[in-house]
């Protein structure tokens, strides 16, 4: 298959204690996931798990194959950074994203059935969503997450998603690396 995209591994801090990084066509494992589950599980099995699915989507009002599957791209990324404080550690989850108006639609569905507020706050050029639930005073970090042009960014902490921006911005402003500067690069 294709690598992944510079800008995903661009994401991954270089001192990260942990991270993965995939392409994966989203919408194929689901359709071989089912069909492995149909084969494992027998036909009646498989029915009522896409009796399950189908009862979930009606609820919220979306296909998870058809809408949010097809709005997503294939790369996914996700790592665990330690702060120097040694605190919380940060966990970012990172996601291509195909469609962005469909993805933001869809995420908007999404909220109105999680039990928080959600405020937003801006970091340069980017609105930062961030989560409060519902009767956790105390709740550590603010679970966050931002859409960018191409990209839904998702953390536990407001710090992991402004860290994330900031290197996704400062690669942006760089000059093209040698790929792009290249004409005889092949991908």
């Amino acid at each position: 298959g294709r690598p992944l995209s510079p800008k995903t591994l661009d994401l991954i801090p270089p001192d990260a204690l942990a991270f993965v990084a995939l392409r994966c066509d989203f919408a194929t494992a689901w359709d071989t996931a089912w069909t492995s589950f149909a084969s494992l599980g027998g036909p009646e099995m498989a029915v009522q798990g896409q009796g399950m699915v189908a009862a979930v989507e009606r609820e919220l009002g979306f296909s998870l194959r058809g809408d949010i599957l097809a709005a997503l791209g294939h790369e996914f990324a996700i790592y665990a950074e330690m702060p120097r404080d040694l605190r919380v550690p940060k966990i970012v989850a990172s996601i291509e994203v195909r469609d962005r108006e469909k993805a933001s639609a869809l995420i908007g569905a999404l909220l109105t059935q999680i039990p928080a507020n959600f405020r937003t706050i801006e970091h340069r050029d980017h609105t930062i969503h961030m989560a409060a639930p519902r009767g956790w005073q105390n709740f550590p970090g603010s679970p966050c997450y931002t859409l960018t042009a191409d990209r839904l960014l998702v953390s536990p902490t407001r710090s992991g998603i402004e860290e994330a921006l900031d290197r996704l911005d400062h690669v942006a402003q760089q000059s093209p690396g040698i790929a792009a500067a290249s004409a005889s690069f092949r991908a």
